[in-house]
């Protein structure tokens, strides 16, 4: 009797599980779902909130600080006319963001460090990783961009413009 006990009580915790399991995917696949059909993202702030939501608080080991060099990054995602969640985060796709933090931004680190260029710093745990991830195919596009001549060289496009010096130092 006791045994039947057992296996009921362990066959219950296994439904239970079960039920939880499935609801918690549930979950995750409405809210991705919500994220992809909002629309056009806005502004910066819709922009920070739209990647947090998406990516959640660590990307690649990286705890990331959605509100920091979101400008830079919004004004990439501007040029490149990635402002649909959709269309972005086929850009943005993981293989991508495992190739910038393992092999572009250290490399890119090493380049701007040798050259000198350390003013801005780049910062991995924050939008700047995005922008990275974002320079490796579409540098040439964001440095070409026209610029203000107000204040000092916008940070996407001082990062774009040392990313296609870089291009053409890994080159040779």
């Amino acid at each position: 009797m006791l045994d039947s006990l057992g296996l009921l009580t362990q066959s219950g915790d296994h439904t239970i599980s079960s039920l939880i399991s499935a609801n918690s995917r549930r979950v995750e696949a409405q809210r991705q779902q919500d994220i992809l059909a909002k629309g056009r993202i806005k502004d910066v702030r819709a922009l920070s909130d739209t990647l947090e939501e998406h990516f959640g608080p660590t990307v690649w080991g990286k705890t990331l600080n959605y509100r920091l060099n979101a400008d830079a990054l919004w004004g990439t995602i501007e040029a490149l006319r990635l402002t649909q969640p959709k269309d972005l985060f086929q850009v943005l796709s993981p293989a991508l963001l495992q190739a910038t933090v393992k092999r572009t931004i250290p490399a890119f680190s090493k380049y701007l460090k040798a050259t000198d260029q350390l003013r801005p710093k780049m910062v991995v745990e924050s939008c700047d990783l995005f922008l990275v991830a974002l320079l490796k195919g579409s540098h040439a596009t964001i440095a070409g961009l026209p610029k203000t001549n107000r204040g000092p060289a916008k940070r996407h496009l001082f990062f774009a413009t040392a990313f296609v010096e870089f291009e053409a130092s890994q080159e040779t």
